[in-house]
């Protein structure tokens, strides 16, 4: 996967995830909570598909990150202050 790539799931896992909770949150807002309103709400094939998607979509963008910080900030630099083990790169040899 290029970089670019990457960089567009990112974006696009944050925009899902946001378009979730704002939906999420104006179902909250706008109506009475109710047992039967949540039942009725969290039981709709819309419901179940969007939060399945959105669940993808957190582990996605979770993973992109978590991948991005580790590459860029976790260097040996970075990390020698804590161990000297911890700031030796381990090399195969071929």
């Amino acid at each position: 996967m290029s970089g670019a790539s990457i960089w567009y799931l990112q974006r696009f896992s944050a925009l899902l995830n946001l378009i979730y909770v704002l939906w999420l949150g104006s179902f909250f807002v706008f109506n009475e909570i109710t047992f039967e309103v949540w039942s009725a709400f969290s039981s709709a094939l819309m419901f179940k598909t969007l939060t399945t998607l959105v669940i993808a979509s957190i582990i996605i963008h979770s993973v992109i990150g978590l991948w991005t910080v580790g590459t860029d900030y976790l260097t040996p630099r970075t990390l020698g202050f804590i161990s000297s083990r911890l700031g030796v790169m381990p090399t195969t040899s071929e």
